[in-house]
């Protein structure tokens, strides 16, 4: 899928750039770009619905995204867990974080 590049190629300029807030990463998470017809890969669904699963957050009336999570750890060893729960519209319904220190 052309969107694990994306999501690869977007994280990677993030680190390099020293841009890990987790509000950006989320954002990165959240992106709606569909590929292009001749970039999709062949699975068996229509192709409106082989488009729509073509990006990083997906956002059907049906099927979608309904969680994102990132994951960090500090140069201490700090980890932190922080998920975000959407609605079917997309609205963030909640967020839990967990922090743990080594």
């Amino acid at each position: 899928w052309k969107k694990v590049d994306r999501i690869k190629s977007d994280l990677e300029n993030a680190i390099q750039n020293n841009h890990l807030e987790k509000d950006f990463l989320f954002d990165l998470l959240c992106n709606e770009d569909k590929a292009n017809p001749e970039d999709l890969p062949s699975t068996g669904l229509s192709l409106e619905l082989e488009k729509a699963m073509s990006s990083i957050f997906i956002h059907t009336p049906f099927y979608g995204t309904r969680c994102s999570t990132i994951i960090l750890k500090d140069k201490n060893g700090k980890v932190s867990f922080t998920e975000r729960k959407y609605s079917e519209n997309k609205e963030i319904l909640g967020e839990v974080n967990y922090e743990i220190e080594s």
